[in-house]
């Protein structure tokens, strides 16, 4: 099921600031549950850098996105995190089912695709492990809702 159609109104995808959506604390959480620094030791500390995305979607397809970069003591990594319209999640549908994440997420070609009401999650550039980024999704989506 794909949720809400947002046809009766705008939808809100181009108006949602996905920069917020993850704090420091929780880019770093990530960060050193899924080892971004090989070598971290208990005193690795792990930056985030989160910078708005130009890419709008524009009136058809309206969208919002941000580029997060995590570090920890020189080892980095690089993701845009999108938020769009759900209209057209179903796509995805054909993909592995992901339990537990959000109302309904699937994995395909890579990328794990999530939709939290009226809006999916996907990524646009990723240099981390799909794993990485469903992580950081289960960070942002209570704050989405």
């Amino acid at each position: 099921m794909a949720g809400p159609s947002a046809a009766a109104g705008a939808s809100r995808a181009g108006s949602i600031d996905v920069c917020a959506l993850l704090s420091e604390a929780d880019a770093a959480a990530v960060a050193r549950e899924r080892g971004l620094n090989g070598a971290q030791t208990s005193a690795t500390k792990y930056t985030l850098k989160a910078t708005r995305s130009a890419t709008t979607g524009g009136a058809t397809m309206p969208m919002s996105g941000c580029t997060f970069t995590i570090d920890g003591d020189g080892a980095s990594g690089t993701v845009e995190i999108d938020v769009l319209s759900a209209d057209n999640f179903a796509i995805y549908a054909g993909g592995v089912k992901v339990p537990g994440l959000g109302d309904e997420a699937y994995k395909g070609d890579g990328q794990t695709v999530v939709r939290v009401g009226d809006l999916m999650l996907q990524t646009s550039e990723n240099s981390f492990t799909d794993g990485f980024a469903v992580a950081l999704y289960r960070k942002m989506i209570p704050h989405l809702k």
